[in-house]
C-alpha cells in the first residue's frame, strides 16, 4: 500500500481553529470543508437536473452525452452521498447507478481514474452490486486517449496529459488493493507503484523543462517548470497536469522519489507565476477560461501547500492564497449546468470555446478536483501569501520552453508570448493578456481575449508584421528579458530578402499596456486588433475603439475591417480590424486600454 502521509506538514500552524477564506497577506487562514460544500453540493445538484431517465445527460451545447457512462459524475456523486443522508444521498446514488448502467466510457484512460477512486474511498458498497465494476478495474489493461491525442499516447516516449493520467491511474489502482488473474492487466505488474514512481522521478521531468524563473520582490528568484502538453504547453493543461502530479505526490507520500518532489515544487511555482492577479490561469492556448482549469489549480494549490509546507513554507503560503482566489472564482461560476462554462455572466453559446468541450463535461471534471481538494482542508493551514502577480515588480519568464513572460508594473499586469505556435491567436506572438487594477479593487481587461482560429480560412496574426511592398514578415525572437523598461525582446522580422533587426518592449503606461516597436523607414507595420461588436467602431486619426476597448498609436493609421467571424471565451462575436502604420524610422508606440470586467 502506498503511504498517504509524508510530504505533509506534521502539525498545523497557528489559528488551527480556522479563519476567513480570504485574508490579508500574513493572516493565518484555513479553507473549511463547508466552504467547499457551498460550491460542490449545489453544483452537482444543478448538473444532475440534466440527467435523462436512461442515465445520459442533456448538454446545452452538445446535446445528449454520456451514452457510454460519465464516470466523473459517478465518483463525485458517490463521494458526496457518503457524507449526506436521506433523499440527498439517495438521489446521488441513483444518478451514479444510472450512469454506470450505460458503461464506463469505453477504453478511455482519463475516465478510468475516477472509477479507481471509487474503491480507494471505499464507496463501492453504496452501489449494491459492484462486482462488474470491480472486475473491470482488476482486468484493466491497455487504454486509449481521445481523438488525435491517442497518436502520442500510444507512442513510446511521447508525452501529453493523457500519458500522465495513465500513470496516475496506476497509482490509484495500486491503492485499491484489488488483484487480478489477467496477465495483461495493469494490476498484474508486481511492482506497479514503484515502477510508476520511478517514471515520475526520471522520465516525466524530461517531458518538460525546468527552465522557468519566478521572481518575487522580497523573496528572490525560484526555479519553475512548465508541465503540460509539448510543444505549445497550454496553460489550462499546466493546471491539469500539475493537479495530477500533486495527486500522485499525495498518494506516494514518503515514497515519492527526490526527482518527483523537485518537479512537484517547480510545477507549483510555475502555476503561481503564470496565474494572473485575478486568478486566471488559462489565458494562453487551448482551454481558454475553461472552468476545470480553475478547479485543477484549486486542488493543486490546496493539496500542494500541504506537500511543500515543511520544505518551502513561502511557497505553501502563496499556494494557500491561490486556493482562496480559486475557490472564490469557482463560487462565482455557480450556475447552469452546475458551473458556468464562461467567466462573464450574460455570455452564452459555444462560440469561442474549443469544439471538444461541453459544459457538462467541463463541470464534471471541475467537480472531481473540487471534491479532491476537500480532503486537504485538514492540513492546508497556515499564513496566506499573495500571488506573485499581486506584487508590483514580480515577473515570470520561461523563454526557452513556453516562450511566456508575465510582469506586474504598477497597477498593470502583462502576459506576453515570444514564441508563435501555428495560426491560433491564443498561442500567437506578442501581448496575449493585459489586466489593470481599477479603483474598486477589481481587475479590468485592457484588450479582448484572443479568439479561436477560424474554422475555415487563415486567421490573421496579431503582429506587428513588417510590410515591404506586398510582403509581410513575422517577428522572430532572439532574446527576451525583464528590465526597468518592461518585457524587452530583441529579434528580427523574417522571412524576407534579409532579416530586419528589431526591438520590442511591453510596459505599463498610465492606465494601459504599451508596446514600443522598431519601425524602420520605408516600411509599414501591420496589426490585427480584435474588438467586440458592441456598437459602431469609433475611429480617429491615430486611435480606434469599440465597446470597452481602445487602441491608440503614436502615428496616423489606416484601418480596414477584415472578413470572417471570430470569438473568444469572453466575447462570442469579435471583429478583426487591420491597422497599418507607415514608418519613419522612429519607434512606434501602441497603447491598449479597456474597462471590460475580468473575473476569473
Amino acid at each position: 500500500m502506498l503511504s498517504a502521509s509524508a510530504l505533509l506538514v506534521g502539525a498545523p500552524l497557528s489559528n488551527a481553529a480556522g479563519g476567513p477564506l480570504e485574508g490579508p497577506a500574513g493572516h493565518a487562514t484555513v479553507v473549511e470543508p463547508r466552504q467547499i460544500d457551498e460550491v460542490a453540493l449545489p453544483a452537482l445538484e444543478e448538473l444532475l437536473t440534466t440527467q435523462l431517465p436512461d442515465g445520459s445527460f442533456q448538454d446545452p451545447w452538445r446535446g445528449r452525452i454520456g451514452g457510454s457512462g460519465l464516470t466523473r459524475v459517478v465518483w463525485v456523486a458517490l463521494r458526496q452521498a457518503s457524507r449526506l443522508s436521506g433523499q440527498e444521498a439517495q438521489a446521488r446514488i441513483e444518478a451514479a447507478s444510472r450512469s454506470l448502467a450505460l458503461g464506463t466510457e469505453l477504453t478511455q484512460v482519463l475516465p478510468k481514474w475516477p472509477l479507481a477512486m471509487v474503491f480507494d474511498d471505499h464507496l463501492e458498497t453504496l452501489l449494491g452490486d459492484y462486482a462488474p465494476l470491480q472486475s473491470e478495474l482488476e482486468d484493466l489493461g491497455h487504454l486509449h486517449a481521445s481523438g488525435v491525442a491517442d497518436f502520442c499516447f500510444q507512442r513510446k516516449g511521447c508525452f501529453n496529459n493523457y500519458v500522465l493520467a495513465g500513470e496516475l491511474l496506476n497509482l490509484e489502482l495500486a491503492q485499491t488493493h484489488l488483484g487480478t488473474t489477467d496477465r495483461a492487466a495493469r494490476l498484474a505488474e508486481p511492482h506497479l507503484a514503484q515502477r510508476t514512481l520511478g517514471w515520475m522521478a526520471h522520465t516525466l521531468p524530461r517531458s518538460t523543462s525546468e527552465t522557468a524563473t519566478v521572481s518575487v520582490p522580497g523573496v528572490g528568484r525560484r526555479e519553475a517548470a512548465a508541465l503540460s502538453d509539448p510543444s505549445v504547453y497550454p496553460l489550462a493543461y499546466q493546471a491539469l497536469c500539475t493537479a495530477m502530479l500533486t495527486r500522485a505526490s499525495y498518494l506516494a507520500g514518503a515514497r515519492a522519489p527526490a526527482g518527483m518532489r523537485r518537479l512537484e515544487m517547480d510545477a507549483l511555482w510555475e502555476l503561481l507565476g503564470m496565474t494572473a492577479p485575478n486568478g486566471e490561469i488559462s489565458w494562453m492556448g487551448r482551454g481558454q477560461d475553461v472552468v476545470w482549469s480553475l478547479a485543477a489549480s484549486f486542488y493543486a494549490a490546496l493539496q500542494g501547500s500541504t506537500l511543500v509546507q515543511a520544505s518551502q513554507p513561502e511557497l505553501a503560503s502563496r499556494l494557500r492564497g491561490l486556493a482562496a482566489i480559486d475557490l472564490t472564482a469557482l463560487r462565482e461560476r455557480l450556475g447552469a449546468p452546475g458551473l458556468r462554462p464562461r467567466a462573464l455572466t450574460g455570455v452564452h453559446g459555444s462560440s469561442g470555446v474549443d469544439f471538444y468541450y461541453g459544459p457538462i463535461g467541463m463541470a464534471s471534471l471541475a467537480l472531481v478536483w473540487i471534491e479532491l481538494a476537500r480532503e486537504a482542508t485538514a492540513t492546508a493551514r497556515g499564513p496566506i501569501g499573495p500571488l506573485p502577480s499581486a506584487q508590483r515588480g514580480a515577473w515570470t519568464s520561461d523563454v526557452r520552453r513556453t516562450g511566456l513572460l508575465t510582469l506586474r508594473r504598477g497597477d498593470v499586469w502583462l502576459g506576453v508570448s515570444v514564441r508563435r505556435f501555428g495560426t491560433d491567436p491564443r498561442t500567437g506572438w506578442g501581448l496575449l493578456r493585459a489586466l489593470r487594477l481599477n479603483r474598486a479593487g477589481t481587475w479590468d481587461s485592457l484588450l479582448a481575449a484572443m479568439p479561436l482560429p477560424e474554422s475555415h480560412g487563415v486567421t490573421p496574426q496579431a503582429g506587428p508584421l513588417l510590410l515591404s511592398g506586398h510582403r509581410a514578415s513575422q517577428p522572430e525572437t532572439q532574446s527576451a528579458t525583464i528590465t526597468p523598461a518592461g518585457i524587452v525582446v530583441q529579434g528580427a522580422w523574417r522571412p524576407g530578402t534579409r532579416a530586419v533587426r528589431a526591438r520590442w518592449a511591453w510596459s505599463a503606461r498610465g492606465s494601459g499596456a504599451q508596446l514600443t516597436s522598431t519601425c524602420p523607414r520605408r516600411h509599414s507595420l501591420r496589426f490585427t486588433e480584435w474588438l467586440p461588436s458592441t456598437g459602431p467602431l469609433r475611429r480617429e486619426e491615430d486611435r480606434i475603439s469599440q465597446g470597452p476597448f481602445a487602441v491608440a498609436f503614436s502615428r496616423p493609421i489606416a484601418v480596414s475591417l477584415l472578413p470572417g467571424r471570430y470569438a473568444s471565451a469572453r466575447d462570442t462575436t469579435l471583429r478583426a480590424y487591420r491597422v497599418t502604420v507607415a514608418c519613419d524610422g522612429r519607434p512606434l508606440r501602441v497603447i491598449w486600454t479597456g474597462s471590460q470586467p475580468a473575473p476569473a
